[in-house]
């Protein structure tokens, strides 16, 4: 019966590593997202004049 729920508990924890791996992954796959919008984001507020280009340079340093 120990050794039952010691396999038990093993599964349990093996399951829950695979979800912690798939949560990581879900993350950086966020953060890829996000990051892909920078560039849309620095030529829209070019365009609309809210970011000066004295500004963006700054921003570059």
């Amino acid at each position: 019966v120990a050794r039952a729920n010691a396999e038990g508990r093993r599964a349990m924890a093996v399951a829950r590593e695979q979800e912690m791996v798939a949560g990581i992954e879900e993350s950086r796959a966020n953060v890829v997202a996000a990051e892909a919008e920078v560039p849309r984001a620095l030529a829209d507020a070019l365009a609309s004049g809210h970011l000066g280009i004295q500004d963006y340079y700054k921003l570059r340093n």
